[in-house]
């Protein structure tokens, strides 16, 4: 199997989550921001050289959503959950519903992809845009942190990324909805 530097880059993401995750455990949030930087830089870079240089493959396009799921859901657990030793903290809501819509989507596709011939997961624009909307909510709340500012100013983009989340969550649903009622009509 050839390795591209797109692909790379998505599991150089993924070996980082245990370092955001160590990070998190000896409340180093300002070392999980750096990582958390870093590993955005990947994402860009891998899906800039991918589409750039054509290095667009089905392992790619498999790891490279999970990788980014990974990340952000232990962030937003990590900063809910350990949140004690924190001044901004995550709201709980708003980690469920990251999550259940992230472990939603994933089960979705591997349910279709065992059970049908349906192979076509492509991310949805709102799911794009939401997406990115719960990581520049992710790099807000870890700078706040890092650098001591004060988390009152988060609360409207918690409550957009929650209303973001939702809807993505809710046309995702429909789409597997059309899929299960209409599998000859996907491609």
């Amino acid at each position: 199997m050839h390795w591209t530097v797109a692909t790379q880059l998505t599991l150089f993401r993924m070996a980082a989550l245990p370092f955001v995750f160590l990070a998190f455990i000896y409340h180093r949030v300002d070392i999980a921001f750096w990582i958390f930087i870093g590993a955005a830089l990947t994402d860009f870079f891998d899906g800039f050289i991918a589409r750039t240089f054509h290095q667009k493959t089905e392992l790619g396009a498999l790891l490279d959503p999970i990788a980014d799921k990974l990340l952000l859901d232990t962030c937003y657990l990590m900063m809910t959950y350990g949140a004690e030793y924190y001044s901004v903290k995550v709201p709980p809501w708003l980690t469920v519903l990251v999550i259940f819509r992230d472990t939603f989507i994933l089960t979705g596709a591997l349910i279709f992809a065992l059970f049908s011939n349906i192979r076509n997961f492509r991310p949805t624009k709102l799911g794009k845009f939401t997406s990115a909307l719960q990581a520049v909510t992710m790099f807000f709340i870890l700078a706040f942190e890092t650098f001591h500012f004060s988390p009152s100013q988060l609360m409207p983009l918690f409550i957009t990324t929650a209303g973001f989340t939702l809807l993505s969550g809710a046309q995702y649903l429909y789409r597997g909805i059309l899929w299960v009622s209409n599998p000859e009509g996907t491609s």
